[in-house]
């Protein structure tokens, strides 16, 4: 649990940058609209700060997404400051093995994701919820782009089908379906070769997942992810080299190729 300070409470600031000039800081959390990102990602790094950014990283017209993430995460790496994107998901792998193994890249064939994220419209859900999808493409495949993508798009859904590109060779197969869900919790699970676990939330929000007809405890992925930041943000004060953010940059480059061909099918039909 979280301390609590009752003599503290938020202050308003009319920007950030009055946010950053006034308050002593090492690091901060952004948590804008996603469309602010970049801006508030700029103005941190400026001031020297070490930056946990919510998914996605950035957001902007299509096909600008990668060029952007590149150049922030070069900008933070060539100025010894961590750039963070919380995309949860990847904490999830730890129970995977639990129940089902190890993850071994180049076995794994078939990555299958269902998202509920809270939008309808097919572009603002890839928004919400295709960080999730890429970062698990990256960590469970090692797959650094996609192919021959194919987007279906109806009220409310929205399903992605693609051929999973490492180094230079396809080598799996990934197949995404998103839902509309208006209220938590909402439904989310994945699967490698075949073999699923189905997120759980309790009413107190115990996060378990369920397979083969059990349920498995999960530390909270917000509080992993957090961890893995400040670890980070702590290693660096102390004079440790900077990781480039690069799996952020090759999550935009797949989220711009989704993108572009959600466009293409929404112009076609």
């Amino acid at each position: 649990a979280l301390p609590i300070y009752p003599h503290l409470g938020p202050e308003p600031m009319r920007s950030v940058e009055k946010l950053l000039d006034r308050e002593d800081l090492n690091s901060v959390a952004v948590c804008s609209p996603a469309v602010f990102h970049e801006q508030h990602i700029r103005a941190a790094v400026a001031r020297g700060l070490h930056v946990f950014c919510e998914k996605p990283l950035v957001w902007g017209p299509i096909g600008t997404l990668s060029a952007v993430t590149l150049a922030l995460a070069s900008l933070s790496s060539r100025s010894g400051l961590v750039l963070h994107e919380n995309t949860q998901w990847v904490h999830t792998l730890e129970v995977f093995r639990r129940i089902h193994g190890d993850i071994v890249p180049d076995k794994v064939t078939d990555l299958e994701v269902e998202l509920s994220p809270p939008c309808r419209d097919p572009d603002e859900m890839l928004r919400e919820a295709f960080p999730h999808v890429a970062s698990l493409v990256i960590q469970t495949t090692g797959g650094d782009s996609l192919e021959a993508i194919r987007v279906a798009s109806r009220p409310g859904h929205l399903d992605v089908s693609a051929g999973i590109v490492k180094r230079g060779r396809r080598g799996s197969v990934l197949r995404v379906r998103f839902s509309h869900a208006a209220l938590s919790p909402r439904n989310a699970a994945y699967a490698l070769n075949g073999m699923w676990i189905r997120r759980r939330i309790s009413g107190d929000y115990k996060i378990e997942f369920e397979a083969n007809g059990r349920c498995y405890d999960c530390v909270d992925p917000l509080e992993q992810s957090v961890s893995v930041f400040v670890e980070e943000a702590t290693n660096a004060m102390a004079g440790h080299p900077v990781k480039h953010a690069h799996q952020s940059v090759v999550a935009a480059a797949m989220t711009d190729a989704v993108r572009m061909a959600l466009r293409f099918t929404l112009r076609s039909d």
